[in-house]
């Protein structure tokens, strides 16, 4: 009878250290799967999320209209201690209103030179950047608006260095439009007078849901946790920085919203979260048929960006 009990024993502690093993497995598995998603989303230098909506836009780079203006490759450090690059290409003319464009994922400064091409012939400078991370900008690691935000109001504090007087709008795509918004909840600066958000989403966390959920055919929220402590511990930032929505409730400026009605990336329910909370006067163009970044390329695009930015520096004058 004793023998019994003592094998009954030691097969249950077998049962409860095979179940131990099997539990830290599964851990160990689930934090290194979270790791690689944060790699894949974060991590500069791997292949990030497919934005594939969005390349016909990135095919609308004008690199050589860039080099027969006159322009200027600028540099500055953010607060964490990182080069940061853009450009400058001043208008021919003594006014003081500067557009900063700032591109999306998986992008750099050039991504944007088709619109920079028309507001420069319209007579206004522009500050094209690179975001941190990205093209000739330092940097490891994308926060997606936690830290960028602050590198934009560096860029806005760098210009009114370089043009006392000016007064500036930002135009961002994507994720430069969240740290757009982001920056603009943050900004003290009063050269700042609007801001144009194409494809923003409303926080990281939100995006991270939708597409982790779109790669492994679970809930989104899953990877969530592993998700935040990767976040935290390797790019040193965390989902409450990037929630763009929150951010703007607190204080915004006046922004003109862009959003695809078939844009699967970035679901069209963000840019009514996103204007509904915004604690200033916004406007929000649907444009109809177009995918996640693909908004500028309908025929009424820059003519209601025209009408806004004029808007704003008049107002503002």
């Amino acid at each position: 009878m004793e023998n019994e009990n003592v094998s009954k024993k030691k097969h249950t502690g077998l049962k409860v250290a095979a179940a131990a093993l099997t539990s830290a497995a599964a851990i160990a598995a689930y934090f290194k799967i979270t790791y690689e998603i944060f790699k894949k989303a974060c991590k500069r230098g791997v292949t990030h999320f497919d934005v594939s909506e969005d390349r016909n836009v990135l095919n609308r780079t004008n690199t050589s209209w860039l080099e027969g203006q006159v322009h200027q490759d600028r540099f500055i450090v953010s607060e964490d201690g990182l080069k940061l690059h853009g450009i400058t290409i001043p208008a021919s003319n003594d006014a003081h209103e500067w557009i900063m464009l700032i591109h999306g994922y998986d992008a750099d400064c050039t991504q944007l030179l088709g619109l920079a091409k028309t507001y420069h012939a319209l007579g206004y400078h522009v500050l094209t950047i690179d975001l941190r991370g990205f093209g000739q900008s330092e940097g490891e690691y994308i926060t997606f608006g936690a830290k960028e935000s602050a590198d934009i109001n560096a860029w806005i504090d760098e210009l009114s260095e370089l043009d006392q007087g000016c007064t500036v709008i930002l135009h961002g795509l994507s994720l430069g439009a969240a740290s757009a918004l982001i920056a603009s909840s943050e900004c003290i600066n009063p050269a700042l007078k609007g801001v144009i958000a194409d494809s923003s989403y409303c926080s990281f966390m939100e995006q991270m849901k939708t597409l982790t959920s779109r790669l492994f055919h679970i809930p989104g929220t899953t990877f969530i946790p592993g998700l935040s402590f990767w976040i935290k511990k390797v790019a040193d930032f965390n989902y409450e920085q990037s929630d763009v929505a929150k951010a703007i409730s607190i204080h915004g400026v006046p922004t003109l919203f862009f959003h695809g009605q078939n844009d699967h990336f970035v679901p069209l329910e963000h840019v009514y979260r996103l204007s509904n909370a915004l604690n200033a006067p916004g406007i929000v163009e649907i444009v109809p048929y177009k995918a996640h970044g693909q908004c500028m390329l309908d025929g009424n695009y820059m003519k209601k960006c025209l009408l806004f930015v004029q808007k704003q520096f008049i107002e503002n004058v």
